[in-house]
């Protein structure tokens, strides 16, 4: 073990980012299914309490990554602890309604989003998942004529050249199912195929939502916003999400039908209330919010 490997528990969604939900005394509360909640007291799981963002929305090693030898390392998780410092400051200055937003903040933003909505334990399995998919797609690709297997790729949003189709037309059947199998069967926590890797599209997902219009959504603080464990959709980002970024404040993204715009409008009470069902239905197993008896509204 690596001796300076110390942080086992780690925050998916930040703790700068839940303490923008709490109310104006400071104090956030949370809601968690009734299934997921630990409580003691029987009678109250599933019922809203005040809580500390330190204990909301972590995971045990989620971002602890590996060596050949299987030793742990707190490096993957202090890069991101970095981010975040610089995270919080540039929506800080989104949220500041005087900010004038320069093109540099606009990405600094977006590639925000980006970390955020590629950090989540649930994607980073998934992306896992879809790359053994795609791998034993690949392997079909002496099964079926070329625009069958286009068609198959694309799917996992792949498009071969002629040469990276030829090439691998090329190569055995046998040897790229043996290459899909042994892709399969490695753990999630190998250096050479961890679930960590879905970070690695952060630098094209922070291109894919600089390409869309942005919309901030500004509340009064009544009503407000509340954000759930998912706080980004893990599907279908290019045709559009909310992420609530504040009790007062959510981003939306939207596809762009000119150059991309960036704006800010007063958000509906029909609005809020559709953002906030939205973040109850997506989480995994709890949401924040300033107000215990709204959560307790949610169904």
């Amino acid at each position: 073990m690596d001796s300076n490997f110390k942080k086992r528990n780690q925050h998916y969604v930040p703790q700068f980012w839940q303490r923008r939900f709490a109310d104006g005394t400071g104090r956030l509360h949370v809601r968690y299914t009734q299934s997921a909640d630990k409580l003691q007291n029987v009678k109250n799981r599933g019922k809203a309490r005040p809580v500390n963002p330190e204990k909301t929305m972590t995971g045990d090693y989620t971002y602890t990554v590996f060596d050949e030898n299987f030793r742990p390392y707190d490096v993957l998780e202090d890069l991101l602890a970095k981010a975040e410092n610089e995270i919080k400051q540039t929506e800080d200055e989104i949220l500041n309604p005087a900010t004038m937003v320069t093109a540099d903040l606009r990405r600094r933003f977006c590639r925000g989003i980006a970390i955020a909505a590629c950090r989540l334990p649930h994607v980073m399995k998934r992306s896992r998942r879809l790359r053994i998919a795609l791998a034993y797609a690949l392997a079909e690709v002496g099964r079926m004529d070329r625009a069958a297997f286009d068609a198959k790729v694309a799917r996992f949003g792949q498009i071969l050249t002629d040469a990276e189709y030829g090439a691998l037309k090329a190569t055995p059947e046998g040897e790229l199912m043996r290459q899909a199998i042994y892709l399969s069967e490695l753990s999630p926590q190998d250096p050479n195929f961890s679930e960590q890797d879905a970070l690695e599209a952060v630098p094209m997902m922070t291109e894919i939502f600089n390409r869309m219009d942005i919309e901030i959504l500004e509340s009064n603080g009544s009503p407000f916003f509340i954000v759930g464990d998912t706080p980004i959709p893990d599907s279908d980002l290019v045709m559009g999400f909310t992420v609530p970024l504040s009790k007062t404040a959510a981003g939306r993204f939207k596809p762009a039908t000119g150059t991309p715009t960036f704006s800010r409008t007063a958000a509906t009470a029909a609005e809020i209330a559709a953002i906030n069902e939205e973040q109850y239905h997506n989480s995994a197993t709890h949401v924040i919010g300033p107000d215990a008896a709204y959560l307790d509204s949610l169904v």
